[in-house]
């Protein structure tokens, strides 16, 4: 077991996984982790942080219900004592220091909001030629500067929200997420909270279909760290 790992509830991811229908190389690929390292960690219920924020993330959930509740004598286990120090300096750091040293990045945002005359499901075979066709009501092209793992709204208009967050992961790859809201809806809100992988400078193109309404929002986010 490697040094600093941190415990897991046993089984807990492989159980979130198998609830989404997914499989190993699918979450691997939306968590933007390796699958050797999805495969370790079913296998040994133990992940280092950044492995955990990047699950968590997917699973929308807090890092709390994925990792264990260990005992002093778990922690001496999992970190020996000539490294207990320097965990516990780490942790400190990371929660009460992290809001002013965290990473900065650039986000260029262009969107698209467009109207379908009939609203279609996400299914239909040629949704997208459809979306091509529709009216278009709004675009926005803008740039916001945020801190990782900071959620940063953006304002579209009177009745539509995006609430943006970027994760780093493994390999230098982003995790973005675009939570997109319509707060003229009194019950379902949020029409869709995509999230994609990309890579610094390199464009992210997201495109969510409302059912309901027939809004079709397409989203293209480029980061730059």
């Amino acid at each position: 077991m490697n040094t600093g790992y941190m415990k897991l509830k046993p089984h807990q991811v492989k159980q979130l996984r198998e609830q989404k229908a997914w499989s190993q190389s699918h979450l691997a690929e939306v968590s933007g982790l390796s699958l050797r390292t999805i495969q370790r960690i079913e296998k040994e219920d133990t992940a280092s942080q950044e492995s955990v924020q990047a699950l968590a993330s997917v699973f929308e959930t807090s890092t709390n219900k994925l990792l264990a509740e260990t005992s002093p004598k778990n922690n001496r286990v999992l970190f020996p004592a000539t490294a207990f120090a320097a965990l516990i300096a780490f942790v400190v750091a990371y929660f009460w220091v992290t809001p002013s040293t965290a990473s900065n990045l650039t986000l260029d945002i262009s969107a698209s909001f467009k109207q379908l005359e009939t609203p279609l499901p996400t299914a239909y075979p040629e949704l997208s030629k459809k979306a091509e066709q529709a009216e278009n009501l709004y675009t926005i092209d803008t740039s916001i500067i945020l801190q990782e793992k900071e959620i940063t709204t953006v304002k579209v208009n009177d009745h539509v929200e995006m609430d943006i967050a970027a994760f780093f992961v493994e390999d230098g790859k982003i995790l973005l997420t675009a939570r997109i809201v319509d707060i003229s809806k009194d019950a379902k809100p949020v029409v869709a909270a995509p999230k994609i992988i990309t890579d610094n400078h390199v464009e992210a193109f997201l495109m969510v279909n409302d059912e309901d309404t027939g809004a079709i929002y397409k989203v293209g986010i480029t980061p730059h760290k």
